[in-house]
């Protein structure tokens, strides 16, 4: 019996990618629907999948108008999962949204206004996500956010980020 991962998503039409991606590396993926009480039992790793924004009532901000509306029962879920993943130190992986979850439940700050500049073009990023106050965000090609901070007691190799394809973006 191969190992077997817990894939947690919102949206049934976006969940293949990571699933096929699972079992490319001869896992076993366990497809499961963001829901009240849902855990990990005998999976032996946790994949955050992408999705709509992170809350960010969760960091301290007020949603922008380009925010995603917020999904508290898949904020409150992911993050009860990530709480169990740690005190099991099973291996997780956040992508995306996953990856901005995660930090902004271990403690790291975020954007919620950063707004697409020149996408593909390689443009600096816009007003909302310039460095301010000590913060050293950066805009990369193709991409509408900036890097993140490492929440808790993650790390982060040098010059790394924890980024995804949103609107909201994690401070560094």
């Amino acid at each position: 019996m191969s190992e077997r991962v817990l894939v947690v998503y919102r949206e049934s039409s976006d969940v293949q990618p990571y699933a096929r991606a699972i079992e490319s590396v001869g896992a076993e993926p366990v497809l499961e629907e963001v829901r009240t009480g849902l855990r990990i039992g005998p999976c032996c790793g946790l994949l955050l999948t992408g999705g709509g924004d992170v809350d960010p009532a969760l960091y301290g901000e007020i949603a922008s108008p380009e925010t995603d509306p917020p999904d508290p029962e898949r904020d409150a879920v992911e993050a009860a999962l990530i709480d169990e993943a740690l005190a099991r130190d099973l291996p997780l992986l956040g992508i995306c949204r996953g990856m901005q979850l995660l930090n902004v439940h271990l403690g790291a700050a975020s954007y919620s206004t950063c707004q697409p500049s020149g996408a593909m073009s390689g443009a600096p990023p816009t007003e909302a996500c310039r460095p301010t106050a000590g913060d050293r965000a950066r805009q990369h090609a193709g991409e509408h956010r900036s890097p993140a901070d490492v929440g808790g007691e993650l790390t982060a190799p040098p010059g790394g980020s924890a980024t995804c394809r949103r609107v909201q973006g994690l401070r560094q």
